[in-house]
């Protein structure tokens, strides 16, 4: 089996937190990380029924790794002209950042691409940055593929969003029609973003 091989950019603090939602991305990065380091996982629930299951699982995990976590909830109600997904993340970073701690996000270098796109159909050059108040992204070089490397390789269980496929949402429609037309055009195009990642600083 091919060895997965993970980039980190910048200094992860040996004491550290892991947003963990359930998924591949998540969980590859908090088994990767929890090795080393000294890791509190945060989950937040979007109050749905798979946030609840998901939740679930993820406090059993920890409990079965003797991990310590926290659980966020949506405490606001979301506006009329706020889309769910806006209005979950704007929650969910607002939980983040209320955190005393530097907390890891598992955005990886399709994330990236993903991003990229989005932001040119809006006019706006520049992709997912590494750092959001106290949360970093260190893993912004490593692509999708690598991360499903390790899960498979190490035995990882992770719980697969429903919602992912919901093209209703702008970035699963981003992801899962435009990113392929794009990537027909310039195969090229995650070398491309990973260059300008690189070339950022991050401290």
């Amino acid at each position: 089996m091919e060895q997965s091989v993970i980039k980190v950019q910048g200094k992860i603090p040996r004491d550290v937190g892991i947003a963990v939602s359930g998924g591949i991305d998540s969980m590859a990065v908090l088994d990767f990380l929890r090795r080393n380091h000294n890791v509190t996982v945060y989950n937040f629930d979007h109050g749905t029924l798979f946030g609840e299951y998901v939740t679930d699982y993820i406090v059993r995990y920890c409990k079965e790794n003797n991990l310590p976590y926290k659980i966020g909830w949506l405490t606001e109600k979301r506006p009329r002209y706020m889309s769910k997904e806006e209005h979950w993340r704007n929650e969910r970073y607002k939980w983040l950042t209320a955190q005393n701690q530097t907390i890891v996000l598992a955005h990886h270098l399709d994330d990236c691409v993903e991003s990229w796109i989005f932001n040119m159909c809006n006019g706006k050059d520049y992709t997912i940055p590494y750092r959001h108040a106290n949360c970093i992204r260190p893993f912004r070089l490593t692509p999708k593929i690598e991360l499903e490397k390790w899960i498979n390789q190490h035995e990882v269980k992770w719980a697969n969003d429903p919602s992912n496929s919901d093209t209703t949402f702008k970035r699963n429609y981003i992801r899962h029609s435009v990113v392929p037309v794009v990537m027909g055009v310039n195969p090229g195009l995650p070398k491309v973003i990973a260059k300008r990642i690189a070339a950022e600083s991050v401290e």
